[in-house]
């Protein structure tokens, strides 16, 4: 009994050992599972952490890429001279269709608009939009400061302006520039550091229905690109410088725009025989005027007057109609002209179907080059005294091609101060044209230069004569042959590819000149 006893508690006790055994395996086994579990979650936890991680990287990469992208894409001021960051925006919904504007009853005006009627109520917040430029304009001029930009932005469509009665405080052409003369004016733009532009995509056409479409007076750093301005009306004073865009007291950069169709009634333009100017100069004018379409208007393309400055770049001047006399129609007056003191350089334009070229008059004083000039009524170029002034011009490197009467005249008669200029490098093909003015009147003598009178420090050098007719049919005194003037003429073609206004000329695609510069003129193209 006492052995089995024995027995009996020592299996026990192993039996008890081996439980205890197993419990510790299985606790074992369940820490470790645990722990196993705590890890794989601690794991996936960190998983989780580095996704969110790396979706947080990729979320501020894409936020930069889109913001990269935008500045790009989005509209930034168009002004070169001033590095502007988001520019306070006005936007101009159109008022109207191609046939007309709509009636008020289908205009709302926007609820947040700081005026009532034409009441300014200072106190509001800038609107988002409006219906009227005006209205845009002058909530532009009393919150420009000069200290950042103000854009007024026309979106695509039809723009017709309200016309007002404009008495203008000085004559831009007469002999007393004091004179008073009764006009009238689309729209005033006025203050700093305004932008006036038009849509990325198609086009904003302002209808002005008025003599002066666009007066930009006392705008300092303002810039006017890529609007249409159209339907101009000719004022019934003949001294009034209606113009689709008029500029007095004012920097101003004017770009990429289209002035076209700015006729005036043919009934006041056969009375006034003048008509509507593309672009007018005024009393303290200072322009840059690049990269403009300006087409067939009844007046000058370009005119500047009394204290007016400008850069003329890379700019297409073209008549159209080539109306003449009184008659109303596109290319009556002068392409470019400058008169009186009016100061500017002239580059890189075309100039076509116009009555006359470019003009420097009386006291103004321009460098012309790199211009090409041609199917003008009468003269190319031309310096002209009036009998009272010293006028001075560098023409350079322009191409006068068709012309009726001569292809630059010269009139200076006085050799004081200001130096004459000069004549150099300038090729004149097909002058003469027309045995209307083979007797010289009214214009000048009928030949590819016509040197009435000049100072002897007028320098006349290096031109290069072409195909040019004489009164009675003779052929052009000093022409060369094309064949043998190749490289004079391929360089030339060089020179001008530069400007797109001057490469897409008549001179290029006639005359078997590539706008690469690439030379094939022969005797058969001249004739055609």
């Amino acid at each position: 009994m006492t052995r089995t006893g024995t027995v009996t508690v020592g299996a026990f006790a192993t039996l008890g050992a081996l439980v205890r055994i197993r419990a510790l395996t299985a606790i074992r086994e369940l820490t470790t599972i645990r722990e196993f579990t705590r890890i794989r979650a601690l794991a996936r936890i960190r998983a989780l952490v580095r996704i969110r991680e790396f979706n947080t990287i990729r979320a501020l990469s894409t936020v930069l890429a889109i913001a990269t992208l935008l500045t790009f894409l989005l509209p930034r001021s168009v002004s070169a001279a001033d590095p502007i960051v988001s520019p306070e925006t006005i936007v101009v919904r159109p008022n109207g269709t191609e046939s007309g504007p709509l009636p008020p009853s289908e205009l709302t005006a926007p609820t947040d608009a700081p005026w009532a009627g034409d009441l300014w109520l200072p106190d509001r917040p800038a609107p988002e939009w409006t219906w009227r430029l005006q209205e845009a304009l002058t909530w532009a001029a009393r919150r420009s400061d000069g200290a950042k930009p103000i854009r007024v932005l026309l979106l695509e469509g039809h723009h017709w302006l309200e016309p007002s009665a404009y008495l203008d405080p000085s004559c831009g052409n007469c002999e007393d520039p004091s004179t008073l003369v009764p006009a009238s004016v689309g729209v005033v733009m006025t203050g700093s550091a305004l932008r006036l532009v038009g849509p990325e995509r198609g086009e904003a056409v302002v209808h002005t229905r008025a003599g002066y479409g666009l007066l930009v007076e006392d705008c300092t750093d303002c810039e006017i690109s890529n609007v249409v301005f159209t339907d101009g009306v000719r004022d019934t004073s003949g001294s009034a410088t209606d113009a689709a865009l008029v500029v007095r007291r004012s920097s101003v950069r004017i770009a990429e725009n289209t002035i076209r169709d700015n006729i005036g009634d043919p009934e006041i333009i056969q009375d006034k025989i003048v008509g509507i100017i593309g672009i007018a100069g005024r009393e303290g004018a200072k322009m840059r005027i690049e990269g403009n379409r300006i087409l067939r208007n009844s007046w000058d393309g370009i005119a500047l007057y009394r204290g007016a400055e400008a850069e003329i770049v890379d700019n297409e001047i073209d008549g159209v109609d080539l109306a003449l006399g009184r008659t109303a129609g596109g290319g009556r007056g002068v392409g470019i002209g400058l008169t009186w003191n009016a100061k500017a350089t002239v580059r890189g334009n075309r100039v076509a179907r116009y009555w006359k070229g470019i003009g420097v008059f009386v006291d103004a004083q321009a460098t012309v080059e790199d211009n090409v000039v041609e199917r003008i009524a009468t003269w190319g170029l031309s310096l002209w005294d009036a009998g009272k002034g010293r006028p001075s011009a560098r023409f350079l490197h322009n191409v006068v091609d068709s012309t009726g009467a001569c292809g630059c005249s010269i009139v200076r008669e006085s050799a004081e101060l200001p130096a004459p200029g000069e004549l150099r490098g300038n090729v004149f093909s097909r002058t003469g044209q027309n045995p209307k003015y083979d007797d010289g009147e009214p214009y000048c003598y009928q030949a590819a230069i016509a040197l009435h009178a000049a100072p002897e420090t007028f320098r006349i050098g290096d031109n290069l004569l072409l195909d040019n007719r004489e009164p009675g049919g003779r052929p052009g005194s000093g022409d060369r042959d094309p064949a043998t003037v190749g490289l004079t003429l391929a360089n030339l073609a060089a020179r001008l590819a530069i400007y797109p206004a001057a490469a897409q000329s008549d001179f290029f695609t006639r005359h078997g000149m590539s706008p690469s510069g690439d030379w094939n003129w022969g005797r058969e193209g001249m004739n055609r």
